[in-house]
């Protein structure tokens, strides 16, 4: 088993909006799936792309670690 680049998303480059500490759809400390939070880029391993719309915006949620 590889070790994880980040603890907030699980390398999955999505967190919950609305715990953004937290990957995307887990439990977690009594937090359900359901909590009505969409996904968002992870803050802690994802960088912003540039908004000159050369970029996709599947890039926005590529942790910085896997982007070439």
């Amino acid at each position: 088993m590889a070790a994880l680049h980040c603890l907030h998303c699980f390398d999955d480059g999505l967190v919950c909006e609305n715990h953004p500490q937290y990957p995307w759809e887990i439990t977690v400390e009594g937090h359900s799936t359901d909590c009505g939070g969409a996904g968002m880029p992870c803050p802690f391993c994802c960088s912003p792309i540039p908004e000159d719309g050369t970029h996709s915006i599947a890039e926005a949620f590529t942790p910085d670690w896997m982007r070439a």
